[in-house]
């Protein structure tokens, strides 16, 4: 019964420690309260930028200056979180006709994002125990 619990949440891509850990993700620099924001969390660069696994994509009420995203219980491990404040609350970030953001967005690090998106590796962290992280949203 374990081996196929494991084997279910490996393909979900959620590593597995077997310790629950809890993420704070505080949200800055929220231009407005229109809308909501929307944290993704990523456990590999497999699917970085792409959908994220179940359960790690919540969204919350824009607050102007400040909003949080909380995961109470993930496992330890290797992440990346990106953000956006999604202001038409359409679930999508709006882009010009080249692809540059309409719409704040961030990432952990704060990476910077010269000549397309940053990587997994620029924007990953460690998540232990209990864990808070700042994303400042782009102007």
């Amino acid at each position: 019964m374990r081996a196929t619990f494991l084997a279910i949440w490996a393909s979900l891509g959620v590593p597995f420690s077997g310790h629950a850990a809890e993420l704070t993700v505080w949200v800055t620099n929220v231009q407005s309260d229109a809308g909501q924001i929307i944290c993704s969390l990523y456990s590999d660069a497999s699917n970085f930028l792409d959908t994220p696994a179940p359960g790690l994509k919540q969204s919350a009420t824009a607050q102007t200056n400040t909003s949080r995203c909380y995961y109470p219980d993930l496992p330890d491990g290797t992440y990346a979180a990106v953000v956006m404040h999604d202001e038409n609350s359409d679930g999508e970030l709006e882009s010009n006709l080249i692809g540059y953001p309409l719409e704040s967005w961030g990432m952990s690090n704060d990476p910077l994002a010269l000549f397309g998106p940053p990587t997994f590796e620029e924007a990953a962290f460690t998540l232990e125990d209990s864990t808070e992280i700042t994303v400042k949203l782009s102007d």
